[in-house]
């Protein structure tokens, strides 16, 4: 349309400013709208939600007892007994969440393994458990070692590191095959809206629990180093994970709310997470 205005000649500086910035203010709008910005969290949500709980719990396990055994005596005893006992508080709601969803969907669970659905998932179940074994074990291991070496002699010795690393990997391995077995049957079950959302809202309370669980035991870092500055990492942490469950809370019962399109007057129609 400008070069048919322009009929041939060459356009003019003011006329390249003003489709420049025309062009520049359309392109920010759609970056900073709000679908575009909903869809970029839901996939940093994505990322966060896949592999960020597992990572997290398993260098939180692997590295507890090297923490606990840096904690500085004296009048410090305290704080780290505290934030010790937070970081089990946070641990024990992540795993009531945990059971309060296998609760929601067990009725659907019991009637895909009545239609046959246990063929489909046991060989993803058993290497979890094969892999939980293996991980339980290290963990156990390394409890004993650090029990028999002070953190100095842990600091300096290259197979108990070694012995962190694989204990690691394996709870790693063991918490996202776990993951992947109930991803597997939950895309099977045959949920009703009601449960669907309290699915999502519980899936929510677990994921920035993790957030709460890692600050909570950087509060348990910080008072074992009697460290003040390392204090900003936990409640930056707390912080944020208070704004993302905020928000995702928000999108998940605005979901549950919404009606469907097509639903006759009076009668909604809830949409799950």
């Amino acid at each position: 349309m400008v070069e048919d205005g322009l009929d041939g000649q060459r356009p003019t500086w003011r006329l390249t400013v003003s489709v420049a910035r025309a062009g520049l203010r359309q392109r920010g709008r759609a970056l900073f709208s709000g679908r575009t910005l909903a869809r970029g969290a839901r996939g940093i949500d994505s990322v966060l939600d896949g592999w960020w709980p597992s990572v997290a719990t398993a260098n939180i396990l692997a590295f507890l007892p090297a923490t606990v055994g840096a904690a500085a005596p004296g009048s410090r005893a305290w704080q780290v007994t505290a934030a010790l006992d937070a970081l089990v508080a946070v641990m024990a709601l992540i795993g009531l969440a945990v059971l309060a969803e296998g609760a929601v969907a067990f009725p659907a669970f019991r009637r895909f393994l009545r239609a046959g659905g246990w063929a489909t998932i046991r060989w993803r179940v058993a290497w979890a458990a094969g892999v939980t074994v293996v991980a339980s074990g290290a963990l156990t291991g390394l409890v004993l070692w650090s029990r028999s070496q002070t953190f100095a002699q842990q600091t300096i010795s290259a197979a108990y590191f070694g012995w962190v690393t694989l204990t690691t990997v394996a709870l790693i391995g063991a918490l996202r095959l776990w993951t992947s077995a109930a991803g597997a049957t939950a895309g099977q079950l045959d949920l009703s809206p009601r449960e669907r959302t309290a699915e999502a809202v519980l899936g929510v309370l677990t994921s920035n629990w993790t957030f709460v669980m890692v600050s909570a035991n950087g509060l348990l870092i910080a008072a074992a180093q009697a460290s003040v500055p390392l204090l900003a990492i936990p409640v930056a942490g707390l912080a944020a994970a208070a704004v993302r469950a905020r928000m995702q809370m928000r999108r998940v019962l605005g979901r549950a709310g919404r009606p469907r399109r097509g639903s006759g007057p009076g009668r909604h129609v809830y949409r799950g997470g």
